[in-house]
């Protein structure tokens, strides 16, 4: 399944780049890739997880999908009549919504294998039911086969539209709650953890929170306004960040350099902050100092941006020690407590 899933990508990837595709169609093999090889790995090694199978099944059935998308695309609109069976392959993918939306269950599954209780089973129950009714209306509802693209459906019901508008809200605010029960579910789960459970969770939860804010700031609706290169390494920061999860599930439950994960959050926790509050002092110091010279001098100047850059070189390593210890007393208060022991103890052996 891992090399199929594969395989199908370098093939759609080789398609998308002979029918000229921009870089924005090409961001979701790479986490299809790292869903593959992580499900690869975990299903190998541990059969019994169903971690592994879903993220196997999730990949291979986007993949496919991806892949016949592509294919049309190019039998279709690039290369009319170049391949054969174009309509036949779209169908096929059409009809794999059921493996897509294995990714859902990752949550309810996740780490061990088995619901947080049996309550949650009923979840688990309800989830199935979704995919077979989505198959039907992806297959039979009037619009086109690939989104934004123009190919019609060829299976399309015209009758049915009325039924897929009427029932389509419906479904995908089913999909939603489960998605949030699924989510609750981890919750759940977390706050009744301990030790190596514990520890795996939060690989997962990192991850997710990281690619969650990456995504957001970098969404078109964010409310944040950057800068052109600033945008566009926020962009290659979003497309890197979305193979994180897969990557981050592997990790916990092959227990690889387990307990490194309150150094990687804590880390992020320090620089992010850091990161954020200098960005600020920088363009604060600018807007205020070419304000100020705009007004005395009658004209902007270079001294705005040498100052305010000499301002956060001198503001790094105070302000870093200054958030390292804030987080360190609200998140890491043991070990907050145990270097202040260890501060006193030697400041009383030196005296």
């Amino acid at each position: 399944m891992c090399a199929l899933t594969l395989a199908l990508i370098a093939g759609a990837l080789v398609l998308a780049v002979l029918a000229h595709e921009s870089f924005a169609s090409l961001r979701l093999p790479l986490i299809w890739v790292s869903g593959a090889v992580v499900g690869g790995l975990v299903a190998s090694r541990l059969p019994g997880n169903l971690v592994g199978w879903i993220f196997l099944a999730g990949a291979l059935g986007s993949a496919i999908r991806g892949f016949g998308e592509q294919y049309a695309i190019f039998g279709i609109l690039a290369e009319p009549g170049s391949l054969p069976l174009t309509g036949a392959l779209l169908l096929v993918s059409r009809l794999l919504v059921g493996p897509v939306l294995a990714f859902v269950l990752l949550p309810l599954y996740f780490p061990n294998s088995r619901p947080v209780s049996p309550r949650w089973n009923l979840v688990a129950w309800i989830a199935p039911a979704l995919p077979p009714v989505l198959t039907a209306l992806s297959t039979l509802s009037p619009g086109e086969a690939v989104y934004g693209r123009g190919i019609p459906n060829l299976l399309a019901v015209e009758a049915l539209r009325p039924v897929a508008d009427a029932v389509n809200p419906v479904l995908f605010g089913s999909y939603i709650a489960l998605i949030f029960a699924t989510a609750a579910s981890l919750v759940v789960r977390f706050r009744r953890s301990a030790g190596e459970e514990r520890q795996q969770l939060k690989w997962l939860v990192y991850a997710g929170a990281l690619t969650f804010v990456v995504l957001a700031t970098e969404s078109p609706a964010s409310p944040f306004e950057l800068p052109g290169l600033a945008s566009e390494l926020l962009s290659i920061l979003a497309y890197l960040s979305l193979p994180s999860i897969p990557v981050a599930v592997g990790s916990a439950i092959l227990r690889y350099r387990l307990y490194d994960i309150d150094i990687v959050i804590n880390r992020t926790l320090v620089y992010g902050t850091l990161t954020a509050a200098l960005g600020l002092v920088y363009l604060g110091g600018v807007i205020v100092l070419q304000y100020l010279f705009s007004v005395f001098a009658g004209g902007e100047s270079q001294l705005a941006v040498v100052a305010s850059t000499l301002a956060i070189a001198a503001l790094f390593n105070p302000l870093r020690r200054r958030i390292q210890g804030v987080i360190d007393r609200r998140f890491y208060r043991r070990k907050y407590d145990a270097a202040k022991t260890l501060e006193n103890f030697s400041a009383r052996l030196r005296d």
